[in-house]
Order: C-alpha cells, then sequence, then structure tokens
C-alpha cells in the first residue's frame, strides 16, 4: 500500500510529455492532461500498446493510465499530452 500511496502521490516527481517525441522514462502511472492518442507505451513486463488495448483510439483529457506490470518504461504520442507520475 505504501508503493501505491507514493506513486499516486507522485513521490518519484513528474514529467509532461507534450510532443510527439519518444521518451524513455520509468515512471508508475500518466494522466492525460488533453486528449491524447498514444503511438506506443512499454511497460517493464514487456506489455505493450496492444496489451493495454490503446489502438489509435483518443484517451480523453484525465484518463488515469495505470500499470500491468510494476513500471512503464517508455511512452511516445501521436497527439495531446500527458502527464508522467515518475518511478
Amino acid at each position: 500500500m505504501e508503493n501505491l500511496q507514493y506513486a499516486q502521490a507522485g513521490g518519484g516527481g513528474c514529467y509532461l510529455v507534450a510532443d510527439t517525441n519518444a521518451v524513455s522514462k520509468t515512471f508508475f502511472n500518466a494522466v492525460v492532461v488533453s486528449d491524447a492518442v498514444i503511438n506506443t507505451i512499454t511497460d517493464n513486463a514487456g506489455n505493450d500498446k496492444t496489451d493495454y488495448n490503446f489502438g489509435t483510439s483518443t484517451l480523453a483529457a484525465g484518463t488515469l493510465i495505470t500499470c500491468q506490470g510494476d513500471y512503464f518504461t517508455s511512452i511516445d504520442l501521436t497527439s495531446g499530452s500527458v502527464m508522467l507520475y515518475l518511478r
């Protein structure tokens, strides 16, 4: 529970992704700031965009993206912006 509270509070800090450049950071979860389409996302367990069933769907602002593994390792957007809660 302590790790979950740490992650939800952004205990490792935050990082805004607001362009289409790939970002390699370790993060627990992300919140969509402005409607976004995810090009790629990967977690430490090897899950990717297909495993999360994102397809080409637009995720609405306010959507919480949580990890199936322990943490995410990278993200790349097609459009929009997301705030990463760092590990």
